[in-house]
């Protein structure tokens, strides 16, 4: 029987010349380091980061690998030593230790630099150019060498002055040198960059230029892209999207509760778990309206945002495919915000195991919807056509990118005061990997039938089909055609239900 004392000893052993970063480590301890010199900057699945500043010694940052991630040990220590073998910018192992109950630890050298996304926010002109030149050549040179990132998104491109080196390589793959990564693995680290930065930090002209300096090729180049469509598809229906640093989850075995970080401070949450019946039914909140099994609350000044309004919609069914309704519209508003499309800020998320679920969405100013706002303004009035052609392009966009909205009604969009518009009540938005022609005539019946009770006009209407369509007016009219047949159906239904227009 093995000893379980020696089962706890650390075997540790370190690379050439950093024999002293190790000398103040104890391998009978839980974690080896000493304590005072540690600080942890990040957790996730079973791994943590933490940083060593040790007395005479540069700082290491050390991933430790708790039971049982021994194979994604095995993978970034394959791929980091790949890396440095074949050329590839990437931090550099100091030392290594195993532990026979499973646990393990890579330290790494600090490298100097910041995140890409960080660094693209900051840079002038000249500096955003010169970043966004020189990833696409070192990603291409990843790629060459044989190895795709696997979870390349934005804070795992690390700018160290004006080149890129990756980190973060525990989903990494590695192949052999004289084999290129295939374009699955290649559109899948675009896909994931590109979902880490929406339309605001980097443009589609950018994106362009990006892949075009990545493979000059244009064949190759739109095959590429359209992989890059689905490889996005895949990380929304996975439910892989890049999870915003702001949030802040706790998890037990009958409830789950995830709350915005700056809600978190203001509220001091001290057993935020415990709160979670208090979110479901908050004693301010108001009922707005009930609609099989569905619940819409309003909550005027909730503790710590005096002034503000915020939105819940509560979900009595019990979850479906293992994910409550709530949660699967958070999932939703974050895909379709990695598109560049502005949705409402996200409070709070809810669930109770097996039952009710809810979601906390702070209130867009001024809060009319684009079905309120229209009959107001005159036929033909500039504000009021940019409206109508915001829609037209926000359908398009989703459409383009395989999503279907499933409800969409003027009544879902929400103006704000500088004219852009907010989709709201994602929750039942799907991605294709090919659109189906069904779904998109249904979302363009929806917009149809609630325009005209709206009172836009035909010629309104066939002007944003038109802005839909980019200008192809055969493609156009074949849209028409089947929008308007189905908007017919849709009012039947409405008038034998006794509901005048769509509801949102």
């Amino acid at each position: 029987m093995a000893d379980p004392v020696a089962r706890k000893r650390w075997q540790l052993a370190a690379a050439d010349g950093a024999a002293a970063s190790l000398a103040s480590w104890d391998p009978g301890a839980e974690w080896p380091w000493p304590a005072a010199a540690a600080r942890e900057v990040a957790r996730n699945d079973g791994r943590a980061v933490v940083r060593l500043e040790l007395p005479g010694a540069p700082p290491l940052f050390v991933k430790r690998f708790d039971p049982p991630q021994r194979r994604v040990f095995r993978r970034e220590e394959a791929a980091a030593r790949a890396c440095a073998e074949r050329g590839i910018a990437a931090p550099r192992i100091v030392a290594r230790g195993r532990r026979r109950d499973g646990a393990a630890l890579l330290a790494f050298a600090e490298l100097r630099g910041e995140p890409f996304d960080v660094a693209l926010a900051a840079a002038d002109g000249a500096r955003r150019a010169t970043l966004l030149a020189a990833l696409p050549r070192a990603l291409a040179q990843l790629h060459a060498a044989g190895i795709a990132h696997g979870a390349l998104f934005a804070w795992h491109a690390w700018v160290v002055d004006d080149s890129f080196a990756w980190i973060d390589l525990a989903q990494a793959r590695v192949r052999s040198v004289r084999r290129t990564c295939p374009d699955v693995a290649r559109a899948a680290d675009w896909a994931a960059l590109f979902a880490t930065l929406d339309r605001r930090r980097l443009s589609l002209a950018e994106r362009a230029r990006m892949l075009a300096a990545y493979e000059p090729d244009r064949t190759a180049r739109r095959r590429l892209a359209g992989a890059i469509r689905r490889a996005r598809g895949k990380l929304f229906e996975k439910a892989r999207l890049p999870r915003p640093e702001a949030i802040r989850e706790w998890t037990d075995d009958a409830q789950r509760l995830v709350v915005a970080d700056e809600v978190v401070r203001s509220w001091d949450l001290a057993a935020p778990i415990g709160a979670v019946e208090s979110w479901l039914a908050p004693e301010r909140a108001v009922v707005v309206r009930t609609r099989d099994g569905r619940a819409n609350l309003r909550w005027s000044d909730p503790p710590g945002e005096p002034g503000a309004t915020w939105f819940g919609k509560r979900f009595d069914a019990a979850p479906r495919h293992g994910r409550s309704p709530a949660f699967q519209e958070w999932v939703n508003a974050r895909a379709l915000a990695s598109l560049g499309i502005a949705v409402p800020d996200v409070v709070a998320v809810a669930r109770r195991h097996g039952g009710a679920s809810i979601c906390w969405t702070r209130g867009v100013a001024p809060g009319a919807t684009l079905r309120e706002l229209l009959p107001a303004l005159a036929p033909r009035e500039p504000r009021r056509l940019a409206l109508l052609d915001g829609a037209a392009r926000l359908a398009r966009r989703l459409h383009s990118a395989g999503f279907l909205h499933r409800d969409l009604y003027l009544d879902h969009f929400l103006p704000r005061a500088d004219g852009s518009l907010v989709v709201i009540d994602p929750t039942r938005v799907s991605w294709h990997a090919r659109l189906p022609g069904r779904g998109r005539t249904k979302d363009l019946a929806a917009l149809e039938f609630s325009a005209r009770a709206a009172g836009v006009t035909r010629a309104e209407r066939w002007r944003g089909l038109l802005a839909y369509a980019r200008g192809d007016r055969a493609f156009a009219r074949r849209l028409a055609r089947r929008a308007l047949s189905k908007a017919a159906r849709i009012a039947a239904h409405e008038r034998r239900h006794g509901r005048p227009g769509p509801e949102a």
